[in-house]
This record gives structure tokens, sequence and C-alpha cells, in this order.
């Protein structure tokens, strides 16, 4: 049977030079038609079939709220409706919150907008990922920093988790307790030296050399009294 097999080959090779043109066709048809599928099957697998890039792709479902009165079939969810299904519902392993937040990014002089998510710090571990640079910070941290800003009579609810870039993104009622408070304000003369000397720190700290600034921050942590961020 292997000699009947390779007498078969040798015909259909010495039928094929034969015909060159036929054979140029098929060759060429055999190709397209390959070149063809692979291609489909690559845009297939990659829309329809590749797996999501996290552990168990399929245990991880949507959470709507829906009010038929107000016609409104996939509505958002309410911090408290989060809160309570993460806690109260055991059919649920780990829940997160998050929302669509446009973002300026500014490379190299060239600014654009870009989509972010604004996410409670139970995202990663929902998804079973850690983010690709940074700290990702969990829900234990979070209430380790609860429970020590309330050792005293300072109640959970009343702790505001907000964070601010400067005095331009500060409301009027937080420049009163902070900056312009003045018990809580000191002044200091500067001089001629002392603002050269300011000059080069806020080129370390405002400039494009990372490694230098860390350096900097790293050195001088121990003397820092009051900082805001």
């Amino acid at each position: 049977s292997r000699s009947l097999g390779m007498q078969d080959i040798r015909y259909a090779i010495r039928s094929l030079r034969k015909q060159p043109v036929f054979t140029l066709v098929a060759v060429l048809t055999l190709t397209l038609g390959i070149g063809a599928n692979t291609a489909i099957f690559s845009l297939l697998y990659q829309v329809l079939l590749r797996p999501l890039p996290y552990g168990a792709a399929a245990r991880p479902v949507f959470v709507w709220n829906t009010y038929p009165l107000m016609g409104l079939v996939q509505a958002g969810v309410s911090i408290p409706d989060y809160l309570d299904r993460k806690s109260q519902a055991p059919a649920f392993e780990d829940a997160t919150l998050f929302t669509f937040r446009p973002m300026n990014l500014n490379t190299q002089g060239q600014p654009e907008q870009v989509r972010g998510l604004a996410v409670t710090p139970s995202f990663f571990t929902t998804l079973g990922r850690q983010p690709f640079i940074g700290h990702a910070f969990s829900d234990d941290e979070k209430e380790s920093i609860t429970a020590e800003l309330c050792k005293g009579n300072r109640r959970p609810e009343n702790l505001q988790w907000v964070r601010f870039k400067g005095l331009g993104e500060m409301d009027a009622d937080e420049l009163g307790d902070t900056t312009m408070d003045r018990s809580k304000r000191t002044l200091l003369q500067v001089t001629v030296e002392q603002g050269a000397i300011a000059d080069e720190v806020m080129s370390v700290l405002m400039g494009e050399d990372v490694e230098a600034r860390k350096k900097f921050i790293v050195q001088n942590a121990g003397d820092v009294r009051f900082l805001d961020i």
C-alpha cells in the first residue's frame, strides 16, 4: 500500500507538471482560500472567541437596577445598593462599582482626552488581576485606615474619601479649613538665597527627571511635618 501511495503521488506530480497553467490556478486558489479562512478565523477569535484577560472569565456578570415605571431597563447602581449587595448577597464572591470618567492625558505637550474608570478598591480583586503600573488599594487597606482614623469619637460614616490635586480643585469650605485658616498657617520670611534654593527644589519636584524627584523625596521625607497632596 505504501508503494501504491508513492506511485499515486508521483503520478499526480507528473500530471501537474504537464499542465502548468492548471497547476498555477490550483495553487493560487488554495492559497487564497487558506489565507481568507485564516483571516476570518483570526477576526472571529479576537472579537468573539478569545477569552477575557483574567481568570474565570465566564463568572463575572453585570448587575443593573431596573425601574419599569420610569422606562429605565438598565440603570446605574447607587452606592447604598452596591454596599448592600456586596455584603448581603451570598451568591456574589466579590463585587465592584465603577463609572466612566473622561480624563485629560498630556504626553510631550500633546493633550488628548481619554476614557477612564473611577472604581472602588475591590475592582482588581473582583477581576483577579493586578494593575500594570502602580498599586491598587484594597478594601482591607481602606478598612484599616478607617479604623485608624476613627479611634476617637469620629464615626466612619462621617469620613469623606476625596482627593485634591491642588488649591484650584478645593472648594471654599476646604480652603477655609486648611490654607486660609490663620490658626493652621505659618508665615516665614524668605531671603533671596532661600528663594534660589526653593527655585532649585521646585525644578527638581516639577521637572521631568523622575529619578531625581524620587531621590529628593526619599532623602527629605523625614523632615516633612505637613504635607499637602
